[in-house]
């Protein structure tokens, strides 16, 4: 992710995960970087579209959870910091950059199989 305040923010969320979901982000992440996944997945069109696919999936989820997060978390609450004192709230509420992310991949994928 791009280094911003929000993506700084978002890192420190990650401590309240339960353990458990903590520990297997862990492992698919180094998992996925040991086995080469982004790599294998450019290298045909089949591969690459089903690699697409997926970080769709994920880049819609994390755009709905943002969306449920400002509207019921941070717009809806009484509290100055509306997270119990973290300062999301000082942070654009339109920031998106995080998102640019899985845009930024999807031009490696597209590239590498001749689609550009």
């Amino acid at each position: 992710m791009p280094e911003t305040p929000l993506t700084k923010i978002l890192h420190e969320f990650r401590a309240y995960r339960p353990l458990p979901h903590r520990e297997f982000l862990t492992y698919i992440r180094e998992k996925s970087v040991e086995i080469g996944v982004q790599k294998y997945s450019v290298q045909d069109s089949e591969t690459a579209v089903l690699f697409l696919k997926v970080l769709n999936h994920v880049r819609s989820f994390r755009w709905r959870h943002w969306l449920f997060a400002r509207e019921y978390i941070i717009r809806r609450t009484p509290h100055p910091t509306a997270t119990g004192g973290s300062p999301i709230v000082t942070v654009s509420l339109t920031d998106t950059t995080w998102i640019r992310r899985h845009d930024w991949i999807a031009s490696i994928c597209s590239k590498a199989i001749g689609w550009y």
